[in-house]
């Protein structure tokens, strides 16, 4: 299984394949490469902040010289009434050394981004993580706490109800001694702080990897637990792991979870040895699984007009994989191929045009920024 939060240039199969040029991309069934002012690096997440109105993250890689290479958050935004196309957005996290993982809206008055902590060199441990919010006037930043142990975190989804309420996901890397250990892990924002939330799972088990609100009392978390699938659910007063999942074939795992009310959640990712995306959906009473085309890894969801589309790779070929379901059909949205592999990770529908980011390895051996967009009737 490929982890999102891997680097896809470990991945690459250099030379397997033909690299498509831009102007390839744009005749590849109507879909549009959006320019970004990121030279080098990887656009992973996508959220809708308000009509017209789309936002991103991601991070920027930048040479210090030799083999080192520097990493930084990056925001942007479009409007897609001006015609400016994507923007970046100046926040506090351009003069931090780290990844922004996740972003997610409830407004133009209330935007969080999440990313990773910076341990420093030397090693600082117990760093916390860097998390910064938008309330409409100013940028924000805000320390996720760690155990004093940790040497790398990263929160890797996260989810906004109001500006006094949201969760968010990730994970810990936690040394003694000569021992280290990886843990899952759920924070809580409060309106004033973030606050570490007990795991109804054995945390150094479980990987989570998205988490999605649709009120206060329904929250979903969803990764894997011992290498198979998992999701927990929150219920205003405590968290439980969702039990009788149907199960996939074995080392199956979630990478994304997307709850559109009580009674419309989507969980997808890998099923594992298998080698096949993995598609479940919760209509207010069960979960079931839904049989998707293809070998793909799926690692983001998105509503659309009549159904739902499931973004990501090809794991035999490194093509990126895209499919859309109404509820009764599978349709080949037929993302176009940038590189020698392409990862997208994140995907919004909004107001009739489907946008797809993520990032494509070329010959040259550099992770460049994938964004690409069409529009929808689907």
């Amino acid at each position: 299984m490929l982890s999102k939060t891997r680097s896809i240039t470990a991945l690459a199969a250099a030379g397997a394949l033909a690299v498509m040029t831009a102007g390839g991309a744009q005749a590849a069934a109507g879909w549009q490469q959006e320019p970004v002012p990121v030279p080098s690096g990887n656009i992973a997440a996508l959220t809708a902040v308000a009509p017209h109105v789309t936002w991103a993250a991601g991070f920027e890689v930048t040479s210090t010289g030799g083999k080192t290479e520097r990493l930084n958050p990056v925001v942007l935004s479009r409007d897609d009434r001006t015609g400016q196309g994507w923007q970046r957005v100046a926040t506090p996290g351009d003069t931090v050394s780290s990844r922004a993982n996740a972003i997610s809206a409830h407004g133009l008055d209330d935007v969080w981004v999440v990313g990773d902590n910076d341990s420093g060199n030397p090693v600082v441990y117990g760093a916390p993580i860097f998390t910064e919010h938008w309330d409409g006037h100013a940028w924000k930043t805000a320390s996720a706490p760690v155990p004093s142990d940790t040497l790398a975190a990263s929160l890797l989804g996260v989810s906004t109800l109001n500006q006094h309420d949201a969760w968010a996901v990730g994970a810990v890397q936690r040394v003694d001694g000569n021992v280290s250990t990886g843990e899952s892990m759920i924070e809580y924002w409060d309106g004033s702080s973030w606050q570490a939330v007990k795991l109804p799972v054995d945390p150094a088990a479980a990987y989570l990897s998205s988490i999605s609100a649709s009120g206060p009392n329904d929250v979903w978390a969803a990764g894997s637990l011992n290498q198979q699938m998992v999701i927990l659910h929150f219920d205003g007063r405590t968290w439980s792991r969702v039990p009788n999942l149907p199960t996939a074939a074995g080392g199956s795992e979630f990478d994304t979870i997307a709850a559109d009310g009580p009674n419309d959640v989507w969980a997808a990712g890998d099923s594992g040895t298998a080698s096949g995306p993995l598609v479940e959906h919760f209509d207010g009473h069960r979960w079931t699984q839904v049989a998707a085309p293809g070998t793909g890894e799926i690692f983001a969801v998105t509503k659309t007009r009549s159904g739902t589309a499931f973004i990501g790779y090809t794991r035999n070929t490194g093509a990126p994989y895209g499919e859309a379901y109404d509820g009764r059909t599978w349709t080949d949205l037929n993302l176009p191929a940038l590189g020698v592999f392409d990862s997208p990770y994140g995907a919004v529908a909004d107001d009739g045009t489907l946008t797809v980011s993520g990032a494509y390895d070329t010959t040259d051996g550099a992770m460049h920024p994938l964004m690409v967009s069409r529009p929808y009737n689907y």
